[in-house]
């Protein structure tokens, strides 16, 4: 269940006017900042219902603004942006992984990557396992942080994800100003607050 109609329409909107400001026909990076804005406010449970949404209302988006005289040729979107670390099509999530190297806009879109190594596709899960530690020493420590404090429970659970993908989330808790914070989340939590427990990851 997400969290209000309100909440689920704004966002659908973003996503939305997003999608449209990149089939403007400008050949230059669309603005995001409304659009992550709006998804940072989003509560960063329930991930798998926000991502499905989501992913619909960007596909959908884009196939609507699509110009009809390119859609007989199926134009391809001008270029890959975080949005598209939920796309449908693995070879995008995978060239969208190759082709990030900027810090993430919110822990949102950091969470959406991580989630990546856990993908039906091993090409993805492949390049999420090179990006990932890059983008996580180039992002917010908070941003990054969050994602851990989403992703970590999942440690037994993700029936796709390798020892390969368990190492990468450790090595980035290794960075030293991740390590930090998230030493920090640990000592400002309340006693069983935290989403993951030490020894759930030492399995």
């Amino acid at each position: 269940m997400l969290n209000s109609k309100k909440q689920e329409d704004e966002v659908l909107l973003a996503v939305r006017n997003f999608a449209f400001s990149i089939n403007s026909g400008r050949k230059v990076v669309a603005d995001m900042s409304s659009l992550v804005d709006i998804i940072s406010r989003l509560p960063l449970a329930n991930m798998d219902a926000w991502e499905r949404l989501i992913r619909w209302e960007f596909s959908k988006a884009l196939e609507d603004s699509t110009p009809s005289k390119w859609k007989l040729w199926n134009k391809p979107t001008p270029f890959l942006t975080w949005m598209d670390l939920s796309s449908g099509d693995g070879f995008k999530r995978e060239k969208t992984l190759r082709t990030l190297s900027e810090a993430t806009p919110n822990s949102f879109f950091f969470i959406l990557a991580m989630r990546r190594l856990n993908d039906w596709v091993p090409q993805v899960r492949e390049a999420a396992r090179e990006k990932l530690p890059l983008l996580a020493k180039k992002s917010d420590p908070e941003h990054v942080v969050d994602a851990l404090c989403v992703t970590l429970p999942h440690w037994n659970s993700w029936g796709r994800m390798e020892e390969a993908d368990k190492k990468v989330l450790l090595d980035i808790t290794s960075i030293a100003e991740v390590a930090t914070s998230l030493k920090e989340r640990i000592i400002n939590s309340s006693s069983g607050d935290f989403p993951v427990k030490p020894d759930d990851i030492l399995k």
